[in-house]
């Protein structure tokens, strides 16, 4: 599975009233995933102070043999259930994938 992360800068969505925010174009291929967090996701804490951390979320990506995004979701949320075991939730956490079923797309971010 390839992965490209789309980098992007800027203020959170929604925080700041009538903010700029840069585009970026990219290409978006037929049956290609998109997955989108907040940084609660990446950011959620275990235990022992270790962050879930963004190269664990593409890491579950690569691996998944998931057929339908609702089971690599199902995925994720049964690992960061596991992983953040007793540890409250500081942030909110929010995460999405989609799935491209039509041909070659082009999205601004």
């Amino acid at each position: 599975i390839d992965i490209e992360q789309l980098k992007t800068s800027g203020p959170a969505l929604g925080l700041i009233q009538n903010a700029n925010f840069k585009e970026n174009v990219v290409q978006i291929n037929q049956n290609s995933t998109l997955f989108l967090f907040t940084d609660g996701l990446s950011e959620r804490m275990d235990s022992e102070n270790n962050m879930f951390g963004e190269q664990r979320i593409i890491d579950i990506i690569k691996k998944s043999k998931r057929e339908k995004v609702s089971q690599l979701i199902d995925e994720i949320k049964l690992d960061l259930t596991n992983f953040s075991k007793g540890v409250a939730d500081n942030d909110d956490t929010t995460f999405m994938a989609v799935k491209f079923k039509t041909q070659n797309l082009e999205v601004r971010q």
